[in-house]
């Protein structure tokens, strides 16, 4: 049986910056008209990492992601559930851009004085009765990245009243897991250290305890390594999140006008620790840093 982690807040900021950044956006294309079956694929420049995000019959989403053709993530749920509407159903297409992104920039502290990476990046926006629900999907030689952005058709301003993200991540079943137990420190339960040692566990043995970021795993009985982790909470008034298994197999994460949720998928955990992913995410359009 599949299982499920919950995403809630926690109290916890960090600093990853750089310098002298250099972004170039190209082959962008937009369309009102674009319909690729009910699904829509968005592939690393080197082909070898896809994810897909899949429109259903009823208007829900799902997405899935490979890479070298072994299942990473199956089939998961995405989208929000507030007082004002519900972002996970009766979802219509309204336009999906694409854009080729490489990104250069001087590391000011990190594993690499400068950093060069490229992606290539989908959004796609749909349309609910008053909201636009935007996911945008990058896929980079080395991992993922999705996030949402969430606005009013009419433009208007307002408060939302959050109930719940559905975003679920669904590893293979014979998944072997690392993970780190999210323990608070004090009686009250709202302080965190992030001082317990990683355990390695099954993936079907995760019910009921509260696990924190990064989450690594490995892919089912392959050589492939998945980390899970956030990036982009600077600037964005959201918290890091940590991980609960439930029961039924979904997994929320409460935010809105998301931090990206970030994954690192490696078929060794050396070149994963060597990884700058999620220093990537803090540049260009994402953040704004005065130095």
């Amino acid at each position: 049986m599949k299982k499920k982690f919950l995403l809630t807040f926690l109290a916890i900021s960090s600093l990853l910056v750089g310098c002298g950044e250099q972004t170039s956006i190209s082959n962008s294309s937009s369309s009102n008209d674009i319909v690729e079956g009910d699904y829509w694929d968005v592939s690393s420049p080197d082909k070898k990492l896809n994810a897909r995000v899949i429109l259903q019959d009823d208007g829900s989403l799902k997405y899935s992601i490979k890479k070298n053709n072994i299942t990473v993530i199956e089939d998961s749920t995405l989208g929000f559930s507030f007082q004002e509407a519900n972002l996970y159903e009766m979802l219509t297409l309204e336009n999906i851009e694409r854009n080729e992104i490489n990104v250069i920039y001087d590391n000011i502290s990190g594993k690499s004085s400068q950093v060069e990476a490229s992606c290539n990046e989908m959004k796609i926006k749909f349309k609910e009765y008053a909201f636009y629900l935007t996911v945008t999907m990058r896929a980079y030689d080395d991992g993922y990245a999705f996030k949402y952005d969430i606005e009013s058709i009419d433009n208007a301003k307002g408060t939302f009243h959050i109930e719940n993200e559905l975003t679920t991540f669904t590893l293979p079943e014979d998944s072997i897991t690392w993970n780190m137990p999210y323990k608070t420190i004090n009686g009250k339960g709202n302080f965190f250290a992030y001082e317990e040692v990683y355990q390695r566990r099954k993936a079907t043995n995760l019910y009921g305890r509260q696990l924190s970021m990064p989450f690594i795993y490995q892919v089912g009985d392959n050589e492939m390594y998945s980390l899970i982790t956030e990036s982009n909470l600077i600037g964005s008034g959201f918290y890091g999140s940590f991980l609960e298994c439930k029961e039924d197999g979904s997994t929320a994460l409460q935010t809105i006008h998301s931090p990206y949720k970030l994954f690192i998928a490696q078929p060794l955990l050396l070149k994963m620790i060597l990884n700058y992913l999620i220093h990537l995410l803090l540049h260009g359009e994402w953040v704004l840093l005065d130095l």
